[in-house]
């Protein structure tokens, strides 16, 4: 139960449910998580409550904590092991070949053999179970999945779609895309949806008609650039960042490079020409530290939020839901920041764009400029004069 306790992951989506409780619990019974059957490779997709994964019978008590739906995910596929497979399915094509006079196996035999092979397993072989709660504030019309995995996101939306379909119950259940946090009435009119497009197509490496804002590449450019904003905001005391960050990692892939003061870990060499992947954080505010990674998306992993109430699991919700919320504000407010410098014209941008340049050019950070100067550079105008 990620929710409740230990580290977590999450991403956030909008969202307004129009439908009383019970309606509710009807068609979450509906929808409840069963088992695969025996021969079957799955995926399995279904619900579950959030107090045991195989706990399938619902009711406002277990589901309903104030104005928060809370649930479990349970997603259950089979396959068997890859290397029992090969190895018996050698064997069963020598007998076949020994069987048959040949010296080879024909394709669609092999193939065949393949297909009865699995079909022996699969009753056999336990199956994969992943699980991932959500959580809908059905008042700040907030819908959370408590996990990274862009699968597990994919299967969130199949299931809410087919669990609350038809009667206009569900609007708008959109997920939380960067581009879609600086056009989401928070930027103070800064830009309208048109002048944003417009300013992402002017100013980035990749020119685009695309309206939609999950498909547009500007959802992987910003990111990047962001992120390697916030490392040097970071490392060279510019300015706090995330409420009063004091430490800051940069990972290109799995790769990390860190930016403490003095102190920088040396990226190993295969982490040239990778994207940045996740930017790790410690972060305050106020008195409540938190710590975790920012991820492609604006995502939020491995995070370990401060906690203080430790009985009553309304108490628990209500404590962890307002800590999530209060920490995707935070990192929000600091990519409309970093928006408004990126994309407003100006000198600002190159100016800042030349101190990053330099600093990575500079002392302890030369072991860095390699790894980070090809991804800024693909995140820059297409043409730099």
């Amino acid at each position: 139960m990620s929710l409740l306790s230990g580290a977590t992951a999450a991403r956030r989506w909008s969202g307004i449910l129009k439908m009383d409780r019970e309606t509710v619990i009807d068609r979450l019974n509906a929808r409840r998580f069963t088992d695969l059957r025996p021969e079957a490779v799955g995926p399995s997709v279904g619900w579950t409550t959030i107090h045991n994964l195989c706990d399938t019978d619902f009711d406002t008590e277990k589901c309903w904590f104030n104005q928060y739906l809370v649930l479990t995910m349970r997603r259950d596929t089979k396959r068997p092991p890859a290397k029992l497979v090969a190895s018996l399915l050698e064997l069963r094509c020598k007998a076949w070949m020994a069987e048959a006079g040949r010296e080879r196996v024909p394709a669609p035999v092999r193939a065949e053999l393949k297909e009865l092979l699995l079909l022996e397993l699969l009753p056999k072989t336990q199956p994969t179970i992943q699980t991932a709660d959500v959580i809908w504030d059905t008042v700040a019309h907030r819908l959370w999945l408590l996990s990274s995995s862009d699968s597990m996101a994919d299967a969130m939306t199949a299931l809410l779609a087919t669990t609350f379909q038809g009667d206009g119950v569900i609007e708008t259940v959109e997920a939380v895309h960067p581009l879609t946090i600086l056009n989401d009435g928070e930027t103070d009119g800064w830009m309208d949806e048109p002048d944003l497009l417009a300013a992402l197509n002017a100013t980035g490496p990749v020119q685009t008609e695309l309206t939609i804002w999950a498909e547009h590449p500007a959802q992987t450019w910003m990111v990047e650039a962001f992120l390697i904003w916030l490392w040097w905001m970071a490392a060279t005391g510019e300015a706090a960042i995330l409420g009063g960050a004091d430490r800051i990692d940069l990972y290109l892939g799995t790769a990390k490079m860190a930016a403490t003061g003095d102190s920088l870990l040396h990226a190993r060499p295969a982490a040239r020409k990778m994207a940045v992947s996740a930017l790790g954080f410690f972060a305050m505010n106020g008195e409540r530290q938190y710590s975790g990674r920012i991820m492609h998306g604006l995502v939020l992993d491995k995070l370990v939020l401060p906690t203080e109430v430790h009985d009553g699991i309304d108490e628990r919700i209500y404590e962890r839901m307002f800590l999530l919320d209060e920490l995707f504000d935070l990192v929000a407010r600091e990519f409309r920041r970093f928006a408004r410098l990126r994309l407003d014209p100006g000198p600002d941008w190159p100016a800042t764009w030349a101190a990053i340049e330099a600093w990575l050019a500079d002392g302890d950070q030369k072991a860095h400029a390699e790894h980070v100067q090809d991804v800024l550079d693909r995140t820059q105008e297409a043409a730099r004069v």
